[in-house]
């Protein structure tokens, strides 16, 4: 039955379902998409739902086709049990891949950030526990001079163990006035910093050369290595330096994939 797209129950859905279609890129730029217009409104009685279908004009600078306003179809079923919403779409808005780009070295920024000021605050609390041993500086300064011996000559198990169990040694017996254990530990804390440096040389030229959506899936899964995680988030911070000291250049939008080649991943 056609409706007047003016009722309010037509106004709530079609807003309902922007929401909805916001929520559903990775990258975060769906959330550019605004409502232009409700282009037209019909509702369905169906057995289990009442079904809105709704012709949507959405607006956003970033659409590949490099139109400002796109037209979409859409249903809204409301269930009429427990009255929860739903929606479905004909097809996804497709977006400029450089935009796409973008967003997502936005989205991670701030992710990287709070990462890193969480690695480095542990760092500081370590250190802070370290120096509140009362541990003689001048004991430093003299192991400083002795280029003959490393602390990886000295504690060679530690060039062996994991991240996670170098920290489990600086993090143990704090309270331990043993000067083995207290230098076992700085040992440990040298290890550290010497891999960081190593490791991200080795993998920056392997991450660079990946999409920062791919670098995206690195720093927020579960089963990468942390070491890993921060060399690219480095990167991301990088690129989204770069695009921010220069303008975009203007340059004609590629030819518009079929839209069964459309991969919802890169969103």
């Amino acid at each position: 039955m056609p409706r007047s797209i003016d009722e309010p129950d037509i106004v709530f859905v079609a807003e309902f379902a922007l929401g909805e279609l916001q929520k559903l890129s990775d990258s975060g730029i769906y959330r550019t998409l605004s409502l232009d217009r409700i282009v037209s409104a019909a509702t369905q009685d169906g057995i289990f739902h009442m079904n809105t279908f709704l012709s949507m004009q959405f607006s956003s600078p970033y659409f590949k086709s490099g139109a400002l306003v796109e037209v979409y179809e859409v249903m809204v079923m409301r269930h009429k049990e427990d009255g929860t919403f739903s929606f479905a779409i004909d097809d996804f808005p497709e977006m400029d891949d450089d935009a796409i780009e973008r967003f997502w070295i936005q989205k991670v920024e701030e992710h990287r950030r709070s990462r890193e000021e969480a690695f480095r605050q542990m760092e500081l609390d370590i250190l802070t526990e370290m120096d509140n041993e009362g541990h003689d500086p001048s004991s430093t300064d003299q192991a400083e001079t002795n280029d003959s011996t490393s602390s990886s000559e000295v504690f060679p198990e530690l060039t062996g163990m994991t991240s996670t169990e170098l920290f489990q040694v600086l993090s143990q017996d704090l309270s331990s006035t043993d000067e083995g254990n207290k230098d076992r530990r700085r040992a440990a804390l040298e290890v550290i910093d010497g891999r960081w440096d190593h490791e991200a040389k080795e993998l920056h030229d392997e991450l660079s050369k990946m999409k920062t959506s791919s670098l995206y899936q690195i720093t927020t899964s579960p089963t990468v290595v942390n070491h890993r995680k921060l060399v690219a988030e480095k990167i991301i911070e990088g690129r989204l330096h770069l695009m921010d000291q220069s303008e975009p250049a203007v340059s004609q939008s590629p030819p518009q994939r079929k839209k069964d080649e459309l991969d919802r991943s890169e969103l």
